[in-house]
């Protein structure tokens, strides 16, 4: 029989400003309070009646809640099936991230604010419960710090109060361009998002931004397209799955072979039997 309650937590070590909370109810109620950090409720299934800034209103499926430090609130399920996920963001993250938006100085200070408590962004919505199940499968880091800055850059382009300033062309190509470098000469090694926009001479947001912009991409899935490439040659040349896993960067097969059937169509103990096949045809 299912709980009628399911509450996990997630708190990734190398992701020190997010917490993820997941939480199902059916008749939890919370009093009035707040919390430290900027809180960000994504609402998956169900509806609750939240209280906030001195109104209640309703919130629904696909909507999300948004909170600054020590915001005050409360909620009450009205379904029986309440359920959602809470970002909670150290302050000095997402407000660092709210500078690199606006090409403010490092140094300078950045108050984010919400002008909506609740807001309805599938989109969004979407972003964050790929960020989520990038940390709950513990997925490589480029790619979780790229899911986190991707989707909090989102929020704060749409429903902060950050604007955006123009940037060197020529500059952000030639930085593109050294990273795509970077990537390919040493894609089975671990990267960081910080580590690329170091060498890029770009903050990490300004990075993922153009880069996408450049490639339809983020770092992590060029990378990985790079890996299984190479992987598939490797395949191809009769390389055992465990070593090609190894050479390739990935973590373990479980990972390997996920990708790689995610990009090529079939698990790569398949594509190494046709491979086989065909060479002995």
């Amino acid at each position: 029989m299912t709980s009628p309650h399911d509450v996990r937590f997630w708190r990734d070590p190398e992701l020190q400003d997010l917490e993820i909370r997941f939480s199902r109810y059916r008749s939890v109620s919370f009093p009035k309070h707040a919390h430290e950090t900027y809180s960000i409720g994504a609402v998956l299934s169900g509806g609750t009646r939240l209280w906030a800034r001195g109104r209640e209103q309703r919130v629904a499926e696909g909507c999300l809640v948004l909170f600054a430090p020590g915001e005050v609130h409360s909620c009450n399920p009205e379904d029986p099936d309440w359920a959602y996920y809470m970002f909670h963001v150290r302050p000095d993250w997402l407000e660092a991230l709210a500078r690199d938006m606006a090409g403010a100085s490092a140094a300078g200070e950045a108050s984010v604010r919400f002008p909506r408590t609740v807001v309805r962004d599938a989109e969004l919505v979407d972003a964050l419960q790929r960020l989520a199940v990038s940390v709950t499968e513990q997925a490589e880091l480029l790619e979780r710090q790229g899911r986190a800055v991707e989707a909090f850059g989102l929020l704060l382009a749409r429903h902060g109060e950050v604007g955006r300033t123009g940037g060197d062309v020529a500059g952000e190509r030639r930085a593109v361009s050294r990273v795509r470098e970077i990537l390919s000469e040493n894609f089975a090694d671990k990267l960081t998002l910080e580590d690329l926009a170091r060498e890029a001479a770009l903050s990490p947001y300004h990075l993922l931004r153009v880069f996408r912009e450049s490639t339809g991409l983020t770092p992590h899935a060029w990378r990985t397209q790079r890996r299984i490439s190479h992987a598939r040659d490797l395949l191809a040349q009769g390389v055992p799955l465990a070593r090609a896993a190894q050479e390739t960067g990935f973590a373990d097969q479980s990972h390997f072979s996920k990708a790689f059937k995610q990009y090529v169509g079939v698990t790569p103990g398949g594509y190494l039997r046709e491979a086989s096949a065909q060479s002995n045809f």
